[in-house]
C-alpha cells in the first residue's frame, strides 16, 4: 500500500503525509512505524528546492561600458 501510495503522489510524500493518508484509507499505524516500512522499502520523498534568484539585473551599481563590442579577433597579445 505504501509504494502505490509513493507512486501516487508522484514520489513526494514522506511518513508524515504517508501516515495522514494510510488512516484515511483505514490502516492505524503511527509516524515512526510509517517511517520505518518506508526506509525497509527504500522509499524516499524527493524534495523540490525553492528557486533561488542568482542575479540581480536591477540594481543602481555602475556599469563598466563595453569596450570590446564583442570584437575578439585580434592580430596580437595584449592589443585591446
Amino acid at each position: 500500500m505504501i509504494e502505490d501510495i509513493f507512486e501516487q503522489s508522484h514520489e513526494s510524500y514522506g511518513s508524515p503525509r504517508m501516515t495522514v493518508e494510510l488512516e484515511k484509507r483505514g490502516y492505524k499505524v503511527s509516524r515512526p512505524k510509517t517511517a520505518r516500512m518506508m526506509k525497509a522499502l527504500g522509499v524516499v520523498a524527493r524534495r523540490n528546492r525553492k528557486f533561488k534568484n542568482t542575479t540581480d539585473s536591477n540594481h543602481n551599481y555602475p556599469v563598466s561600458p563595453n569596450i570590446l563590442n564583442q570584437n575578439f579577433s585580434v592580430e596580437r597579445r595584449n592589443q585591446i
